[in-house]
């Protein structure tokens, strides 16, 4: 069922294929001016990954202190759905954009719920 290398990462970590999850994902980037183009991506990228048919909730903050650093939290009902999202044209599209704005790689946390 994994068809990403970071699906198979998710489903290494959770166990199971079929379990809700969720993804922090930390983003840098290079300045000011880029956070300003970064946030206008992520904006677009909430609104239609919310919509989508397999996610639970997907919110993304910008640091106050820090203002080129952004931070994802995004929860999916299973891996499937997480492929589906990586596979959709919005996410395609705002990585594309997003990649030349990026100090560095994202860092990636996958999390479940414990209550």
């Amino acid at each position: 069922m994994a068809d990403s290398p970071f699906a198979r990462n998710i489903q290494l970590q959770l166990g199971s294929a079929a379990q809700p999850f969720g993804v922090i994902t930390i983003v840098e980037v290079a300045d000011a001016s880029a956070g300003d183009a970064f946030e206008e991506v992520a904006r677009s990228l909430a609104a239609h990954s919310r919509r989508e048919p397999g996610n639970l909730s997907f919110s993304v903050s910008r640091d106050v202190v820090r203002p080129t650093r952004f931070v994802f939290h995004d929860r999916w009902r299973d891996t499937a759905a997480m492929i589906a999202h990586e596979q959709s044209a919005h996410f395609q599209t705002g990585i594309e954009r997003a990649a030349a704005l990026f100090a560095a790689p994202p860092t990636v946390i996958v999390v479940k719920d414990i209550e």
